[in-house]
């Protein structure tokens, strides 16, 4: 998101671009909520984010990071009777055929193992489709034919956009359709369009319960009049997939085109239509309910209509017939109240700024949105308005909220979570960065009885981007309507901060050994930019048992370790806790606690000091003591040491560091974590340091004369 002003000091006016350029076009490179609704009780910066030990997996990599952005895709399949887990994605960087063709891992024991780079698009790599000028963004489905229990003898299907040669800019217009025994065999490629539509990003990809398969996907074709059924967005495609037992391949069909009556406007000088590049497809377990989500403005809306919202269609008859659902004023929900900023400063009606979206259906047949949701800046009907938003720094910028409906005008929303930074950026040469957002996933169990969300978040206490995202999750139990505390699955492992893009399998695994639910997730970890070879990680054994409906975050256990930094008196901490969210640090020593992670810390003197450490959250505390022996504090060569003397101990702005001799001489100054504040001087028996700039705190002052050292600590008051 681009900032383009400060049109008050508690929030900034973004535009968001992302929503209305093409999506993530890769540049040309030579390389508290009212009842009825779920029980949750409103999110603070406090909020839980319980440790969740995973066994994470390197498994496939792609010539760049333009294969896994879009929470539309399901790139991620999961089958419960095989056992196995797939993931889609463009080529492993370096393979034959270029960063156009397709690949995907395969695990047949439930994640623990991987085959990588198992590719099905021979003949685009070989040339034989000069239509195509690249693949991107697949989709995929493992298949598990009838009576089979080998998964070998699986299929993988898989769905995306391509580049259209015959495109007056060389850019989408294409489908691939593709497939392949799961052992690599029997390949089948399709690349090409509906007669008379150029395709757009096929979404929500997905199997049903008599074994077809689904996706949804708009069409780009260019400008024309208001009314003109080519015109961009204008219409949405339901493609119906069969598998084929004679020829191994699925044959599609089209079986519905939903058209919205969206609010269309001038912008550029043509005619687009309104926000038409997030939408989703998802059926119920039994197969016959089925939803199609739109986030667009109806042109007959309620007041919040020309601002994006789901528009809604449904299916009842497994998806032979589509009708849409009632248009719903979303501000009118508690938890958009409670937490979006008011247009025009807060002045204005909350305008609730539908974003990304991912969808499920239930066992009892409503539909489930994850999506995150800013605040509109204004209630204009000026069409360039739509598109700014709020991004505040006293409230949330924005909130991922789960919206659940069954009709249409009984929606309920609740908070997942609160999103309070704004999105980072991934360099991307010759081109706009890419924006790192929360990406949010939903998922459910195979029976429907459980929903399950993911995101990536970084954290706050450190950053205000998201640039070192984590990956977090929490479930919902749909007869109790209670939700699972948050998991930090990635805090405190060695994926710390690079869990980007996450994407997670439409349904969990209920037969984990680690977890009564596990979550199908991969996400990436991006090269030097977006540009460079991005690595493809599966988070193995990360999920929710059933006693977490409704718990609090297990009580945090605290631990740490410790080492010497370099020097006398200045100690490392390293953080080994788990199910934590806050710390406090007592050092033993009389001065400042601190609250951060890992510390470091410059003891005022040599000694054992009894350091405690205690780790919080919501489902209590837990506090660890070791002793740490700390020497060499305004020790060092005994000469030298004595003749050291520093005046005034305490100072405000100059110290006199004065020693006997008139050899030459350097001192440093050091903060509590261990940096040097003050560069390296040299001097002949007196010198003043100038610390007016330094804050108030405990410093450690070193001199050295050749190879002896003589260090001590002085305080700087304000």
């Amino acid at each position: 998101m681009l900032p383009l002003g400060l049109t008050a000091q508690e929030a900034f006016l973004h535009k968001a671009l992302h929503h209305q350029a093409l999506p993530f076009n890769e540049p040309t490179l030579s390389g508290s909520f009212d009842e009825p609704g779920p029980r949750l009780s409103p999110i603070q910066e406090d909020l839980i984010r319980a440790g969740s030990t995973g066994n994470f997996i390197a498994i496939g990599t792609a010539y760049n990071i333009f294969t896994i952005l879009t929470e539309g895709q399901n790139q991620v399949s999961w089958d419960e009777e095989l056992g196995s887990v797939i993931f889609v994605h463009r080529h492993n960087a370096g393979t034959p055929g270029g960063s156009g063709g397709l690949s995907f891992d395969r695990s047949t024991d439930g994640g623990e193992t991987w085959t990588t780079n198992t590719g099905f698009s021979p003949g685009y790599n070989a040339g034989s489709f000069t239509g195509n000028l690249g693949n991107r963004y697949p989709s995929a489905v493992l298949y598990n034919p009838t009576g089979n229990t080998n998964p070998d003898n699986a299929y993988v299907a898989a769905v995306g956009p391509a580049l259209d040669a015959s495109s007056p800019d060389g850019s989408w217009g294409l489908v691939f359709r593709n497939s392949s025994q799961a052992e690599g065999s029997n390949v089948s490629e399709f690349y090409g369009k509906d007669p008379g539509d150029s395709e757009y990003f096929p979404y929500g990809l997905s199997e049903t319960a008599d074994g077809s398969l689904w996706y949804i996907s708009t069409v780009r074709n260019g400008t024309g009049s208001v009314s003109a059924d080519s015109l961009n967005g204008s219409k949405f495609k339901l493609w119906k997939g069969t598998f084929n037992s004679s020829s191994s391949e699925f044959d599609w069909n089209l079986v519905a085109t939903l058209r919205p009556d969206y609010y269309t406007f001038l912008d550029g000088g043509f005619l687009n239509r309104y926000n038409t590049f997030t939408y989703n497809l998802a059926f119920s377990p039994d197969g016959q309910t089925g939803y199609a989500v739109i986030i667009g403005g109806l042109s007959s809306g309620v007041t919040t209509g020309l601002s994006p919202k789901p528009i809604v269609f449904k299916s009842t008859d497994a998806g032979n017939s589509w009708n849409p659902l009632p248009d719903f004023d979303f501000a009118t929900l508690p938890a958009m109240s409670d937490f979006l900023i008011g247009a025009n400063q807060g002045e204005g009606p909350i305008l609730p700024y539908f974003t990304t979206l991912d969808a499920t259906v239930d066992e009892e047949g409503s539909l489930h949105l994850v999506s995150e949701v800013n605040s509109r800046f204004t209630a204009s009907t000026d069409p360039d308005s739509l598109y700014f938003i709020y991004l505040a720094n006293v409230q949330p910028v924005s909130c991922i909220y789960h919206l659940i409906t069954s009709n249409g005008s009984d929606w309920t929303a609740s908070v997942i979570d609160t999103v309070r930074m704004v999105d980072g950026a991934l360099l991307n040469p010759g081109s706009t960065d890419l924006s790192v957002g929360p990406n949010p996933q939903i998922s459910r169990s195979v029976d429907g009885s459980k929903i399950f969300f993911t995101w990536a978040a970084s954290d706050i206490s450190i950053l205000t981007t998201n640039d070192l995202p984590n990956l977090l999750g929490r479930g919902y139990n749909i007869s109790s309507e209670e939700y699972t505390f948050i998991s930090n699955f990635t805090e405190g492992t060695g994926f710390d901060g690079v869990a980007f893009f996450p994407t997670m399998a439409p349904t969990v695994i209920s037969s984990g050994s680690e977890f009564d639910y596990e979550l199908p997730v991969v996400f990436a970890i991006p090269g030097a930019d977006a540009a460079s070879t991005a690595q493809f990680v599966y988070a193995n054994g990360i999920g929710f048992n059933e006693a977490d409906f409704g718990a609090l975050a297990p009580a945090p256990t605290a631990g740490f370790t410790w080492s010497y930094i370099g020097y006398g008196g200045s100690v490392s901490f390293s953080n080994t806790s788990i199910n934590a969210s806050s710390y406090v640090w007592d050092f033993g020593d009389g001065l400042p606690l601190s609250s951060l992670t890992n510390p470091s810390h410059l003891f005022p003197e040599s000694g054992v000091f009894n350091v405690c450490l205690t780790a919080n959250n919501a489902g209590g505390s837990n506090t660890f003591c070791q002793d740490v022996d700390v020497v060499n504090v305004g020790l060092g060569d005994a000469s030298l040491t004595s003749s050291l003397q520093l005046a005034p101990n305490p100072t405000s702005d100059l110290l006199l560091v004065s020693l006997d001799g008139t050899n030459e001489v350097t001192v440093q100054v050091y903060d509590v974590s261990g940096r040097l504040v003050l560069p390296m001087q040299s001097f002949r028996s007196q010198t003043a340091l100038d610390l007016s700039s330094l804050p108030a705190g405990t410093y450690q002052v070193m001199v050295k004369e050749g190879e002896r050292i003589a260090t001590r600590s002085i305080r700087v008051v304000r």
